[in-house]
């Protein structure tokens, strides 16, 4: 879908920034499928990944579609512990554990991770600048990427719940010209 075209190459790059990062780090990272601990919480995201994981949702067995309907506490999309829209997964979700650059409020840089990841390094470890994300600029990016996306849907919804994204319209989707 044409709507989609720069979110994907969005995605193309962060997965192959993620890719290296787990292939650099897999000795440090505890993160697999049936580790739910950061789907734990609800959380928004932009309206351009909202509406790629409900074109995704829309295709999966009633039966997974109705386990995503069930209330919880954890990601709408986490059934029996996995994501049920991993290929459509946000870009939260696929850089989340690993090493992270942003600013805090002050604007000092800061670097995060899963706290269950890293664990089994010793005090002089230290990231290669070439091993972290800038979360801030790739949330930039993705700001961008997004206000194209509302653009070109009609959509005047900047971010979307997850819990809300099975009951999304889909005749969004349908370019007027």
């Amino acid at each position: 879908m044409v709507m989609f075209r720069y979110y994907r190459q969005l995605l193309e790059q962060v997965d192959k920034w993620t890719a290296e990062m787990v292939q650099r780090y897999k000795a440090h990272l505890t993160c697999r499928k049936g580790c739910d601990m950061c789907c734990q919480r609800k959380f928004s995201v932009s309206a351009v990944e909202a509406y790629n994981i409900a074109a995704l949702f829309r295709q999966l067995p009633a039966a997974l579609q109705r386990a995503v309907h069930k209330p919880k506490s954890s990601c709408a999309f986490l059934v029996n512990g996995a994501c049920s829209v991993y290929a459509a997964r946000p870009v939260v979700c696929r850089t989340y554990g690993l090493p992270s650059l942003h600013r805090n409020e002050k604007a000092d840089a800061e670097i995060s991770w899963c706290e269950l990841n890293f664990t089994n390094v010793g005090d002089d470890f230290a990231f290669q600048a070439d091993g972290i994300i800038d979360i801030d600029t790739l949330n930039a990016k993705l700001a961008g990427v997004n206000t194209l996306f509302m653009k070109e849907s009609g959509s005047d919804q900047e971010r979307i719940p997850m819990d809300e994204i099975p009951k999304l319209d889909p005749g969004i989707l349908q370019r007027r010209d």
